[in-house]
């Protein structure tokens, strides 16, 4: 079973935030969306056998059908539930069905364009209480996963079947589970290869209503014609009156399915037709004689079909009105049912295949969006795609934000030649609408059209455009492109004339990205450069596509010379972090690609990345050079070796070590404080005395005793009496003399003042002792409830003797007590005012330690 791919939805979370479903298993509630056909109830099934339950329909679940209480629970097909009038309150019998159950989890499977995000999240929060509700949109399959669905389907060689259909431009059709279906057996029976939604469900329920079984061919059996007319005409009877199947027998239908299922007998069909409709791929059988619809898609097709043929009607029956068959697909309030408008959308496709445009137009006029999301827009002529495009906002501006368009096919059915003059309207708009949004969509996933080709890369370059329309310009652009490596250094090269700002950054990071695109080292700097100095705004990761790129591809060359040299001075970078972390990405990189055989190369990289050699290294970088040097010892000591002849004679004999503890993030080891003495010692050692007084001043600081014993051996072994007076002794420098003199001074003025407020209180004794002197017993009060000393542990009873004396004490307790026995001449009103400007009574904490005191907890 295939571990889907999942983007969490919500504005509490990261934008694009893609994981797998089996990383939600532990949330309590989530709701999963999909388009049709894509797996939702598929993956539900191994969720569910995962938890050892069953999936219920959401209408089973409602009706009592829903398992015990307590256990988990995965509900499928709220949008089917949604059969009839009602929309708004269904919702609020799932989420009533959930508090009453107390799954210890719950999962509810709708379709992308039947949720109604807000009005359903509020409803379903309500049975989650204090538990956080996700949403999660069910993502199209990846082509591994496609490979995967291939193979279990039985195809012999999966990755030829794949290029294939991007061959012949049906690669959309590979992302659902159900069009890889429908695609593999039209193609197995037709040997043809669709390229539109409808040709692939017109071939596949053709091939479908053929008997498949050879022991089966020669039998009586009723004509491939009669039987997709008796499966348009059994899936619309089902869809129309919101049944879960067909009850084939003459039997009574099961307890508890009134309702749910339709008799066979009562249609004008016969009962073979019926045997022979239903015992083909198109039907499923459930239990004993009860049948459902292979997947709702299908029936869908079938039952619009259905609908079509009685709008248009035949010698042996008369038409029924447009009209009719639209009041039947809709609500009280005049618009398509939401568990009906994919019927709705094929209707509109069968009535153009059919030729009566006109019919078709007014089906699209009542329902643009769900003619696109549902149906074929490849199918109607240019008049009603047109029709379409101008009617798709027509009731909302803002329709994205009720639905969500991602089947490539369905939008890329409107991308036709005959579009193009209409595409070029709507994106020369300056308006951010909803309408060009869905324009791109359409040209991302339809085909290459000339005309509108040079827009998109007009609308790339426009430096006026929001960044939002120029990425996606140059997306659809480079994708149609037939040599996608030209083409990005086409528009790379035409950027340059552009002024450097956040977005042409962000958008030369992507074109670099491509590692089939050739970049130099200046190039990269010129990017950064540019970037550095460009304005802020509250997007972060603009350049992600250059620092991935610069972790595949280590790029030594960008740190053969300071990045103080070609980067702006540091106090005029106003993206600084960013290229920051990307030069910190990049050096770790290097340095882990590294072989280790030239430490000083890498001692240059690292002093170059940084503007000076006492910053810290940041953190990618410190982590790869920690893993260069735990390679081996030598690595180790190589690399100290070259922070040491680096460093500046004139420099005091701490600094070496200071060095290293900024690049490793740690002091240097007893073995590199010994092995450099060891190299002062040796005969001819060049600037011996010096590198020998490093040694020392390091092994100071060596905090593990036995690691300063083994320094101060090997010291006291060289007989310097020098070396070794200088390793034991500490001698106190001006600077912590200076250090001393102000902490006694400071002290000092602290005794001092001490003093004057005790000297104050005695003066006003018999206040403090009854409750006058307020404003010494707010202070004496401070005191006591150690206010400001949150990591005292001392009584306060005890720090107001500290701070003054027994007596003051005394009369301080005495003075608390007085003043809450004192009623307080404010009113509330006055208080709130005071609190609003920042001010208090000096009543106030004396009241509270007297509270306090007579708890006998002063601390809280």
């Amino acid at each position: 079973m295939i571990d889907r791919r999942i983007r969490i939805l919500g504005e509490n979370t990261k934008s694009d935030e893609i994981t797998r479903i089996s990383q939600v298993r532990d949330h309590v509630g989530y709701v999963l969306l999909g388009e049709p056909g894509i797996g939702k109830s598929t993956v539900f099934e191994a969720e569910a056998a995962h938890d050892g339950v069953g999936v219920v329909p959401v209408r089973a679940a409602v009706h009592g059908f829903a398992g015990a209480e307590g256990a988990p629970l995965y509900l499928d097909g709220l949008d089917e539930y949604r059969a009839d009038g009602g929309e708004r309150d269904k919702i609020y019998h799932v989420a009533k069905l959930l508090r009453e159950l107390k799954p210890s989890r719950w999962r509810l499977s709708c379709r992308a364009e039947d949720w109604r995000k807000d009005a359903d999240v509020s409803a379903l929060q309500l049975a989650s209480g204090s538990a956080t509700l996700l949403v999660a949109q069910l993502l199209p399959l990846l082509e591994e996963e496609a490979l995967q669905v291939l193979a279990s389907l039985g195809e012999t060689d999966p990755e030829a079947f794949v290029a294939k259909a991007r061959q012949v431009g049906a690669g959309g059709l590979l992302e659902s589970p159900l069009s890889i279906k429908l695609l593999r057996a039209v193609v197995a029976g037709e040997g043809q290869w669709p390229t539109s939604r409808y040709n692939l469900f017109e071939q596949a329920t053709g091939q479908y209503s053929f008997e498949q079984n050879a022991l089966f061919q020669r039998g009586a059996r009723a004509s491939s014609q009669e039987i997709l007319k008796a499966a348009d005409r059994l899936s619309l009877l089902m869809l129309a009156t919101g049944a879960r199947g067909i009850w084939r027998s003459n039997a009574p239908t099961p307890s508890g399915a009134d309702g749910e299922l339709v008799p066979a007998n009562s249609t004008d069909l016969g009962s073979d037709l019926i045997d022979d409709t239903l015992d083909t791929p198109m039907f499923t059988g459930g239990e004993g004689e009860r049948f459902e619809h292979m997947h709702r898609t299908v029936a869908e097709f079938l039952a619009s079909r259905a609908l079509a043929d009685a709008v248009c009607g035949d010698r042996d029956r008369a038409a029924i009105p447009l009209s009719r068959a639209i009041n039947l697909l809709s609500g009280p309030n005049g618009a398509v049912l939401s568990e009906l408008r994919g019927v709705h959308a094929w209707l509109a496709a069968h009535l153009a295949v059919g030729g009566h445009a006109t019919l078709a137009r007014e089906v699209v006029d009542n329902d643009p969006i769900g003619a696109l999301a549902y149906g074929d827009a490849s199918i109607f002529d240019q008049a009603t795609r047109e029709a379409l495009l101008q009617g798709i906002d027509r009731n909302d501006p803002y329709f994205l934000g009720a639905v969500t368009l991602t089947e490539s096919t369905a939008l890329g059915g409107l991308a036709q030649p005959d579009m193009a003059a209409s595409f070029l309207t709507v994106l020369d708009t300056a308006a951010e609408t909803h309408k060009l949004a869905l324009v791109l969509s359409v040209l991302e996933h339809g085909p290459r059209l000339a005309d509108v080709s040079s827009k998109l890369r007009e609308m790339t370059l426009d430096a006026e455009r929001p960044e939002w329309q120029r990425t996606r310009a140059l997306d659809i652009w480079l994708k149609q492109s037939a040599d996608r490596a030209a083409s990005r250094l086409e528009i790379l090269d035409a950027m340059s004339h552009e002024l450097p700002s956040v977005i042409r950054e962000t958008i030369r990071a992507r074109l670099i990205s491509d590692q089939e695109v050739s970049i130099s080292v200046a190039q990269i700097k010129e990017l950064l450069r540019d970037f550095a100095v460009s304005e802020c705004d509250s997007r972060i990761m603009r350049l992600q596509p250059l620092r991935k790129r610069l972790i595949t591809e280590p790029t030594a060359g960008l740190f053969d010379e300071p990045v103080r040299i070609w980067l702006p001075e540091e106090n005029a970078r106003r993206q600084s972090l960013e290229v920051t972390r990307i030069l910190d990405a990049a050096l770790a990189a290097v340095i882990n690609a590294d072989d280790g055989t030239d430490a000083e190369r890498v001692w240059r990289w690292t002093l170059n990345v940084r503007d000076d050699s006492w910053e810290q290294l940041e953190e990618k970088s410190a982590a790869a050079i920690n893993r260069w040097i735990a390679v081996s010892a030598d690595r180790q000591r190589r690399l100290f070796d070259a922070v040491i002849d680096s460093s500046n004679p004139a420099e005091r004999d701490w600094v070496p070590g200071w060095t290293w503890a900024a690049l490793t993030g740690s002091a240097p080891s007893a073995d590199l404080v010994i092995g450099l003495f060891e190299r002062s010692q040796d005969v001819g050692a060049p600037d011996g005395t010096r590198l020998a007084r490093i040694a020392v001043t390091l092994a100071k600081g060596l905090e593990v005793p036995a690691d300063y014993f083994r320094a101060y051996d090997r010291v006291a072994a060289s007989g310097d009496h020098t070396l070794i007076e200088m390793l034991t002794t500490n001698p106190l420098d001006e600077d912590r003399r200076r250090q001393q003199r102000s902490l006694l001074k400071r002290e000092r003025r602290r005794s001092d003042a001490q003093q004057e407020f005790v000297n104050e209180v005695n003066r006003n004794f018999e206040g403090v002792s009854s409750g006058t002197a307020v404003p010494i017993l707010d202070d004496l009060s401070r005191i006591f409830l150690q206010v400001g000393r949150h990591d005292s542990e001392v009584d306060g009873l005890v720090a107001l003797v500290s701070e003054t004396n027994p007596d003051i004490a005394a009369a301080a307790l005495a003075g608390f007590d007085a003043i809450l026995r004192t009623e307080v001449p404010v009113s509330p009103r006055e208080l709130g005012a005071r609190e609003a400007k920042g001010h208090r009574l000096h009543e106030e904490l004396p009241i509270l330690a007297a509270v306090m005191r007579r708890m006998g907890k002063p601390e809280e």
